[in-house]
This record gives structure tokens, sequence and C-alpha cells, in this order.
């Protein structure tokens, strides 16, 4: 454990904001989000399959599927995840995949 954290003291916002992002926590920067903040915000499988209203099994099935409209990042250990903001334009933009 570190006794000194100074360090993290002295770490801007956004250099606080993404340290966190890799060690998978959410640090809540404000109360409210912004509009790019809340498009940005990645989410795991089960999250992804739940913002669209379906099921884990469905949501890997159409992404097997439609695998060239499921765009996935690769986060390393920490799996697969997708940007909110993908999700929402996949609604908007191939409801019939839905």
């Amino acid at each position: 454990m570190i006794d000194d954290m100074q360090w993290v003291e002295s770490l801007s916002p956004e250099a606080l904001k993404r340290l966190a992002e890799r060690m998978g926590e959410v640090v809540p920067t404000s109360t409210q989000q912004t509009k790019t903040e809340r498009q940005e915000r990645l989410l795991q499988v089960g999250q992804a399959a739940e913002f669209l209203g379906m099921s884990t099994t469905t949501f890997y099935r159409k992404r097997e599927k439609y695998h060239r409209i499921f765009k996935p990042l690769e986060c390393g250990e920490q799996g697969t995840k997708f940007r909110q903001s993908d999700l929402e334009r996949l609604i908007e933009e191939h409801p019939e995949v839905l």
C-alpha cells in the first residue's frame, strides 16, 4: 500500500480519469455528465446487451451475425467493451438489427 498519496493529488483531473479507466473504475468528475462524457462511456458485454434491451445470449448471437455492425473495442485484460455512442448510432442507423 502506498503511504504517500501526494503524487496522486498532483495529477490533473484528466490524468486521474485516465488512470481510473485503466484500472476499470469510474470516477465521476461532476454530478452531471456532459453529452461527450456520456457518449464515450465504455460498456461491458452485459451492460451493452442491457442498453440495447436484450439478453446477453441474444447480444452474442446478433454480434456474430452482424459482426460488421457491432464493433467492439479490445481493452486487453479488461475484455471486450463497446462505446455507448456506437450503440446509440447502431440503434439509429440499423433498427432492423435489433
